[in-house]
């Protein structure tokens, strides 16, 4: 089971490498392709959360939906969320292709 956190756009997708793994990897554009979040340096050297299929990025959030993601990345507490692709819109602005919902995993026990 998990709590749903947020539901956000990932940005900036035609920047990074998002537009070449999905058209080497069509099935990487499935809804509910699991994706990992990583705190990185974008271009102009500002600490972003970036989403990322191995080790390409396919996209930022924005500064609000990742303030408090952020803290815990940082933390090196990556392995409580779990973001998923939850909208696709190929046709849509840059910045508003792909949705993404992050969720905290329940704990373990």
């Amino acid at each position: 089971m998990s709590q749903h956190l947020l539901e956000c756009y990932l940005q900036k997708a035609n920047q990074f490498e998002a537009l070449k793994v999905f058209d080497e990897h069509s099935e990487y554009l499935e809804i509910g392709k699991i994706l990992t979040l990583s705190i990185d340096k974008d271009d102009d050297d500002k600490e972003c959360v970036f989403a990322k299929i191995g080790t390409d990025r396919i996209g930022c959030l924005s500064d609000e939906d990742s303030k408090v993601i952020r803290k815990f990345l940082k933390a090196k507490w990556k392995e409580i969320f779990e973001c998923r692709i939850c909208k696709v819109d190929e046709k849509a602005d840059e910045n508003k292709r792909y949705s993404v919902v992050i969720k905290i995993l329940d704990h373990p026990d």
